[in-house]
């Protein structure tokens, strides 16, 4: 995997876990400056964004270098991303269950806990949750769900026009009216992060993975890009979507001359388990804090530091041991 992907998944996941701390809890409030708390609050989501991207360019760069059958793909992703959500969604249940307060933007219902398996975008029972699984952050999985289905049925329609057929299939729901049973989760404007994504690979393999932007021009088009991100308004796609397309294709670009960060690599590699385990942290953070009178700064800040290195343990226990797992069980 190339360094400079590894690099902006730690930095998109720790963008994302700072963004949920702050929105959950006002401790640390009184020590950030008003803007970036602002900017925290509001517009770190963005790392979201940057994700999409990543997974649309990650996606179709290692098909186009070694091509597999359908099944293959769909067995690998579902491998990939299956294991570790579910374990993550029912330690989050239990939390919901017994502490229902220390999160209320969802509410455990057992037909929507096993649609949130499922990665069925579904009403969350919370009356604040919106279109959300029980693990709230399991929405963005449901887009990355809908970007392989429509990757899946591409490879068996015509392998040859596989990102073509993709984009395809995933602008068809712009199109399709809302009474034909569509939800209009899969309308947002974030579907085409992944197609751009795709874009960018194939732009990557025909220039024979050999992209140089010179410093004095990469390093101020990414900085601009951030912060046009960062200090615009909350989810401005205007803004938000060429702005991940550029930090992405900047890191890229850049990759021959980045040095090897191993923490901020193994950050990288953890970043999915990092992302999918930072809410259940938070809310220990405040079930300690309100149940044993601790200091909630100090609470919410040593769980989420804990989060950041049990996620490096949860990568090579969770994810790649039972991806390997299943993967050999779906091949006998």
């Amino acid at each position: 995997m190339l360094k400079s992907v590894q690099y902006l998944r730690a930095i998109a996941a720790l963008m994302v876990v700072m963004h949920h701390a702050v929105r959950a809890t006002t401790v640390f409030d009184q020590y950030l400056p008003d803007y970036l708390l602002s900017a925290i609050k509001h517009n770190f989501s963005f790392g979201v964004d940057i994700f999409f991207v990543i997974s649309g360019f990650v996606i179709y760069l290692s098909y186009l270098k070694k091509p597999k059958s359908a099944y293959t793909f769909a067995i690998d992703r579902l491998a990939r991303i299956a294991p570790a959500y579910w374990v993550y969604s029912a330690i989050f249940a239990i939390v919901l269950i017994y502490f229902p307060w220390s999160h209320p933007a969802s509410t455990f219902d057992l037909v929507h806990f096993l649609k949130s398996l499922a990665f069925i975008p579904s009403q969350n029972p919370s009356p604040y949750g919106g279109v959300a699984p029980t693990l709230t952050v399991g929405w963005t999985l449901n887009f990355e769900m809908f970007f392989y289905a429509c990757f899946f049925f591409a490879i068996i329609i015509k392998r040859e026009e596989i990102m073509l057929l993709t984009s395809f299939m995933m602008m068809i729901s712009f199109f399709l009216p809302y009474s034909a049973g569509i939800n209009t989760f899969y309308s947002s404007p974030r579907v085409f992060e992944f197609i751009l994504g795709m874009l960018f690979a194939s732009y990557y393999i025909k220039s024979d993975e050999n992209i140089s932007i010179p410093a004095y021009v990469s390093v101020p088009l990414f900085l601009a890009a951030f912060i046009a991100a960062v200090s615009s308004k909350a989810d401005d796609f205007y803004v938000w979507i060429p702005a991940a397309l550029t930090i992405v294709a900047i890191a890229v670009s850049t990759e021959k001359h980045m040095p090897k960060i191993k923490p901020l690599l193994a950050i990288g590699d953890g970043s999915y388990s990092l992302y999918l385990s930072h809410k259940i942290f938070i809310c220990l953070g405040i079930i300690v804090s309100r149940t044993y009178g601790c200091d909630a700064l100090w609470s919410v800040t040593i769980s989420l530091v804990s989060c950041i290195a049990l996620s490096c343990f949860s990568y090579s226990i969770l994810e790649v041991r039972c991806s390997k797992a299943l993967k050999s069980a779906a091949a006998r």
